[in-house]
């Protein structure tokens, strides 16, 4: 749990019977506040009498500021462990169907459906399309690695660089097959690690990796070939100190998806059950990352209805719910792609989209 000292007082966050309020008791110089109440979507700030908070309050040797009921904790949006979540300014502009984000350059680069624009943000407040435009649309993967960004296209086998001024094509003979489905990828020991697969051709997961986007090897061609049903869609993939783990997914012959964690200590050579049975239910179509010492599981769509709960383990066999809701209650209907998510400036970005043409990007404080 995150302490704040405010006042010459540690001050824990205390959950409410809403999980999705956090409860702090505050002190300024000029005026004491009894309880200060964060909540989403959004950060709304109220006092002891339900007066909403704006302006400047200091405590100690940092300077919270108050505005339009975003909480910034000397200049940065706060966001304490994931449970409070802004969305960004996707909406406003262009407000497309998300395929792939990455983090270079210090600016987040975002590739849509459809279309071979580029568009960049700073901090999420606004985005804007650059040039030159990615090499192709419907871009299915992206991830930061080195000094560049990664971004793979299943449908042609291909990968692509970003250095900050061009993209180069490092190859077009990847190793998945054009049919597979991409469904993660992660950074572990100093290499990018990609997880394809695909159900209408009965091909279990395959895990690969790479140095330079040139060269592959392949760890395993049948990661979960310990359960019942090894051949599935909608993994998660993810390193987390020295190990990878796998999550979720749903398989067919009947269509049924998952709620189990896998582990590998060997670079994805091997793969062990280490939680039959998440806490956080069954789901497809989500998304899992690692930050603070915790591993973060977001909830997809079973395919539907869309799931929008984020939680959290330090081992990958215990978890606990962190929020409820990370998009926003307006945010409804069924998730038409996967969510991705991109680590950016200690920032973590989750975009999704809806069948019923809802797209949102929102981010949190790492």
């Amino acid at each position: 749990m995150e302490r704040i000292l405010l006042a010459g007082k540690i001050c824990s966050r205390n959950h409410s019977s809403d999980k999705d309020q956090k409860l702090v008791n505050v002190y300024s110089s000029n005026r004491q506040k009894d309880t200060l109440v964060i909540s989403r979507p959004g950060i709304v700030l109220e006092d002891n009498v339900g007066s909403t908070l704006q302006g400047l309050f200091g405590f100690n040797d940092n300077l919270y500021e108050v505005v339009s009921g975003i909480l910034k904790k000397n200049g940065s949006i706060l966001s304490l462990a994931f449970d409070s979540w802004v969305i960004s300014g996707w909406e406003t502009f262009p407000n497309l169907p998300v395929r792939a984000m990455a983090s270079q350059g210090g600016k987040l680069h975002v590739a849509v459906s459809n279309s071979e624009t580029r568009y960049t943000t700073i901090d999420g407040t606004i985005f804007i399309a650059e040039t030159p435009n990615f090499p192709v649309a419907n871009l299915t993967r992206g991830i930061s690695f080195g000094s560049n960004a990664f971004f793979f296209q299943n449908f042609n086998r291909s990968v692509y660089k970003w250095d900050g001024t061009s993209f180069t094509t490092t190859t077009t003979v990847a190793p998945w097959s054009v049919d597979d489905e991409l469904f993660s990828v992660t950074v572990h020991n100093s290499k990018i690690y990609i997880s394809a697969g695909v159900v209408s051709s009965s091909r279990p997961i395959s895990i690969y990796s790479t140095e330079d986007g040139i060269s592959f090897t392949t760890h395993t061609s049948n990661a979960l070939s310990s359960d019942s049903k090894p051949i599935r869609i909608g993994i998660v993939l993810t390193s987390f100190g020295n190990s990878l783990y796998i999550a979720s997914g749903r398989s067919v012959g009947p269509s049924e998806s998952h709620n189990d964690v896998y582990s590998s200590t060997d670079n994805g050579v091997n793969w062990s059950e280490i939680q039959p049975n998440s806490a956080w239910g069954v789901c497809t179509e989500g998304s899992m990352w690692a930050s603070s010492g915790k591993l973060f599981f977001l909830r997809g769509s079973l395919p539907a209805p869309i799931l929008k709960d984020l939680w959290s383990s330090t081992d990958g066999v215990t978890w606990v719910q962190v929020i409820s809701d990370i998009f926003g209650a307006d945010f409804t209907g069924d998730l038409s792609f996967k969510t991705f998510n991109a680590a950016h400036n200690d920032t973590m970005f989750v975009g999704a989209s809806t069948l019923n043409s809802q797209n949102r990007i929102v981010y949190a404080n790492n």
